[in-house]
């Protein structure tokens, strides 16, 4: 059968004539009669106004079911039926009058039905106006009412059912019933379902939600086709009106609510409307198909949209709703397979709760597929496409100069894969890496896909790889990702023999290597470009030369005399680069790298390595691990990252800074700068002229040498105790970032007030009050000081300058970079923070013109008033703040300058000022 006539066997009922409520907004019901398709409407004409509603609605294409209602004259409607034939496609018999209690020509009860009936009928036919139009058997409220009102046909065109089921009941389970009430009274005629539906209050005996209405819904319009009805007027098209209390739960068949929103029923009736398409096309085809699996309880029903397409719909009529708990009921899918008689270039699968255009599972090129029964129709769509075909295929092409990453282009192979499958959520599943030559990473679970191009072959200058995107209905797309990859000319030898040695025969040559286990060996004259496998060896000889290594952990890596570039990812990696300038980049893992050159850079993304450098100037980075690091040339800058390091500068003029962890840093040649992160660290050093900052953490600081500078903490930070001749070798103690964080303002008279010492057998322990009253907290024990007494302790400090910041000005003159001085304020004032001064506050309070703030734009102007000889100093106070919790506090003084002349200032508000 066409799709188009299942979709034509859907009809709706209103109340065009209410005067109040949701139907009194004719243009409302237009929308939402062309929302869900539908242009069958049943209602009657119950005033004098209904007339010209029918009307409004028939020029849009809208007939009517006229159905002989309780509130107007028989004969009043029947004339008004005749000068409105043109609109009426069935007129039917009087409505549930079994239940009226108005009589009929003296008549009451089932004997007005049969008179009223005979009547409608006997005027139908003997109109000439009327007289093609069918007729629909009375309908009845009660199943008790069939039997004795006896056999009807005659008076009748068609039999009539209201098809409610109550409680939850599925359409199925009452269908045979009905139809067996319906042949007693119009034996023989076929059958439209004048009424049928479920109400969205589901306290009310005999409620369900919207979602089980919506089920339901597409349940009983498929349940009815497949037991022959020819249509099914559904009840009714909008609650009538507002009923927040669900008092009545006749206010509540709507399929969309009555401020005209849909409901979930309104939506999927739409969305199958939509899919079954219009009318049109060649008669009906067939479909050779089989299906396994389908439960007793499971319905196939087979259609053909105008396109050609077949529709199958398929549903399983179970409960959806449980009346004792009155919750949703969830039915699992049932598996099953439908084979097809031949193969069809795409099966698409349409869930009408979900979308009228996006599948929940689409096949291509196939006849069998595997699908899910659930509790409400699905539609298999199958054969020629509403739009052209697409292959599913995605290409990308991109660009890298040998030896580049790409970086993450997951999001890139995304994009090229909706181009083809849009309005789908996709994912990359899996690679094809036959034949791919750089190396490509790929992790599902962080959405990673990364591409590192190999080295330049110009007889093969493109590299690929093949991936797979799935999307959540488990359609697939396939994909190319192709890489045009560039780089000089120059001698190249490819190595495709796994274990074997590939060979530079002269300087200045690449060498690739494009199979497991090999080695490459340059030339003796360097200048060559070496790229590695995951598991290469490389041996380079001379200066200048390049190695560049995928992931892996490659057996060893030797980069010639000097000058060489290494940038390998991630594994446990081997390198040994004499001579100075190398550069060695590596990923995380667990290394060993040996630079004995100088003036070279290590830079590890994490893991426990071990590193050793020696000569002047060396770099070396590391990320978080327990890392070995040694420094024997001098000069060196030293950064390990979080983790328990152990740190070794020898050489002098080092800087040394590691990350949070108990760490051991060791430095014996003096002029260094020793920075610990957080954390119980241990640091002993040598020489003179070093700083030494244990960080965070209750630190042990031994000092062997003579003029160096200890960093103490600030109050709660921890207890540093300090070894050494502290008595003797000059050691100096930086209170900078100690009284930052205090409320000390730079008073030499109040410090005392601030930082205390107090020695006990021979140790001098220095405590720290931040609000200059109250029990204060230790930052420091010194060892072996000897008596020690405040002044001396002052005398061997640096101490911040926490006074007011002065600035001069003209009068009227704007100045426009406080923001950046105050920052470099903090930063004088506590050197230490591993934050970011900047302005955090600032207090205007007795400044007298305003400032420009603005925190997030980190502006902060300001512009001098008139100069005034009595009071020539303007003022604001300020809060820096480093985001790790330390603040520090001060004022901005400024000197306003201007020419002596007569001053007149104004003090009120809204005050007239005179010069006289």
């Amino acid at each position: 059968m066409s799709s188009w006539a299942v979709r034509n066997a859907i009809g709706v009922n209103t109340h065009l004539d209410y005067t109040i409520g949701a139907y009194t907004d004719l243009a409302a019901v237009q929308r939402a009669l062309a929302e869900i398709g539908v242009t069958h409407v049943r209602d009657a004409f119950q005033a004098p106004v209904a007339a010209s509603l029918f009307q409004t609605l028939a020029a849009t294409g809208v007939r009517f079911d006229v159905v002989i209602g309780v509130d107007q004259p028989v004969e009043w409607q029947l004339a008004q039926i005749e000068a409105n034939a043109g609109l009426v496609e069935f007129i039917e018999g009087p409505n549930e009058s079994d239940i009226w209690t108005k009589t009929y020509n003296g008549l009451t009860g089932l004997d007005a039905t049969r008179a009223m009936q005979r009547d409608v009928y006997a005027f139908a036919k003997n109109s000439a106006a009327l007289a093609a139009t069918p007729v629909i058997q009375a309908s009845l409220a009660l199943g008790t009412s069939f039997a004795p009102l006896g056999d009807q046909a005659a008076y009748a065109d068609y039999g009539n059912i209201h098809a409610y089921f109550g409680t939850g009941n599925t359409p199925g389970s009452g269908l045979p019933a009905l139809l067996d009430q319906a042949e007693q009274v119009s034996p023989g005629r076929p059958v439209i379902a004048t009424e049928g539906g479920y109400y969205t209050a589901p306290d009310a005996t005999g409620g369900v939600s919207e979602l089980a209405q919506a089920k339901y819904t597409l349940n009983l319009l498929f349940d009815n086709w497949d037991a022959g009805i020819s249509r099914t007027y559904l009840y009714e098209l909008a609650d009538q009106r507002a009923d927040p209390g669900n008092t009545d739960f006749h206010l509540h068949f709507g399929l969309y609510n009555s401020d005209w929103t849909p409901k979930p029923a309104a939506r999927a009736l739409a969305n199958l409307t939509t899919l079954l398409g219009g009318p049109g096309g060649t008669a009906p085809g067939t479909l050779a198909y089989q299906i396994t699996g389908l439960p007793g309880t499971g319905h196939d029903t087979l259609m053909q949209r105008a396109d050609g397409s077949f529709v199958l719909g398929l549903w399983n009529d179970v409960r959806n709703w449980d009346p004792v708990t009155l919750t949703d009921r969830s039915t699992p899918p049932v598996p099953m397979a439908l084979d097809l008689g031949q193969s069809y270039q795409r099966i698409q699968v349409f869930d009408p709760l979900v979308s009228a255009t996006i599948p929940i599972a689409s096949y291509v090129n196939t006849r069998h597929v595997d699908l899910a029964l659930l509790d409400h129709p699905v539609l298999v769509v199958i054969g020629p496409e509403l739009s052209p075909v697409q292959p599913l295929v995605s290409v990308v092409r991109n660009a890298a100069t040998e030896g580049t990453s790409l970086g993450n282009v997951w999001a890139d192979v995304i994009a090229a894969g909706a181009l083809v499958d849009p309005g789908r959520t996709l994912t990359v599943t899996s690679l094809n890496l036959t034949g791919t030559r750089g190396y490509v990473g790929f992790d599902a679970a962080s959405q990673t896909l990364s591409y590192l191009a190999s080295g330049y072959d110009a007889g093969a200058p493109v590299d690929s790889f093949s991936y797979t995107l799935t999307d959540q209905f488990g359609q697939t797309v396939s994909g190319l990702y192709s890489v045009d990859v560039s780089g000089p000319a120059m001698p190249t030898v490819v190595g495709t023999v796994a274990g074997a040695t590939v060979y530079g025969a002269a300087p200045g040559m690449r060498l690739i290597s494009q199979a497991p286990g090999q080695r490459l060996n340059g030339a003796a004259g360097g200048n060559s470009l070496f790229f590695a496998g995951p598991d290469t060896a490389v041996a380079a000889y001379g200066l200048g030369n390049t190695i560049i290594a995928a992931p892996g952990d490659h057996a060893s890596i030797a980069t010639g005399s000097g000058n060489a570039t290494v940038r390998m990812g991630d594994g446990n990696q081997v390198v040994v680069a004499p001579g100075a300038g190398n550069r060695i980049t590596l990923g995380t893992g667990a290394s060993s790298v040996s630079a004995t050159g100088g003036d070279g850079w290590v830079t590890i993304a994490g893991g426990d390595n071990q590193v050793y450098v020696t000569g002047p100037g060396n770099v070396v980075r590391t990320g978080s691990g327990a890392d070995r690091i040694t420094s024997t040339g001098g000069a060196a800058s030293i950064d390990a990252g979080d983790g328990t390091n152990q740190v070794t500068a020898n050489g002098g003029g080092n800087t040394v800074r590691t990350g949070s962890g108990d760490d051991l840093i060791q430095g014996s040649s003096g002029a260094s700068m020793l920075d610990a992160g957080s954390g119980a660290d241990t640091i002993r050093f040598g020489g003179a002229g070093s700083v030494v900052n244990g960080g965070d953490g209750d630190d042990a600081v031994y000092d062997s040498g003579s003029g160096n500078t200890v960093v103490l903490n600030r109050a709660g930070d921890g207890v540093d105790d300090i070894y050494g001749n502290l008595s003797t070798n000059g050691v100096r103690f930086d209170l900078r970032a100690t009284l930052s964080g205090t409320g000390w303002d730079g008073d030499g008279a109040t410090l005392a007030r601030f930082i205390a010492v107090a020695t006990v057998a021979g140790d001098t322990t220095v405590t720290v009050t931040p609000t200059g009253s109250g029990a204060g907290s230790a930052v420091a024990v010194l060892h072996g000081t000897g008596p020690l007494s405040f002044a001396d302790f002052v005398s061997r400090s640096d101490l911040p300058g926490m006074g007011a910041i002065g600035i001069r000005v003209t009068e009227g003159q704007s100045v426009s970079d406080l923001w950046a001085r105050l920052a470099d304020v903090g930063r004088q004032i506590d050197p230490w923070s591993r934050g970011s001064w900047t302005v955090a506050a600032i207090d205007t309070t007795g400044l007298r013109v305003a400032g420009r703030l603005d925190l997030q734009g980190r502006t902060l102007d300001y512009q001098a008033t008139g100069f005034d000889p009595a009071a020539s100093v303007d003022s604001m106070g300020f809060t820096l703040a480093d985001g790790l919790g330390h603040q520090i506090a001060g004022r901005l003084a400024f000197t306003i300058d201007g020419p002596a002349r007569p001053t007149l200032v104004s003090g009120s508000a809204n005050a007239t000022v005179r010069a006289t």
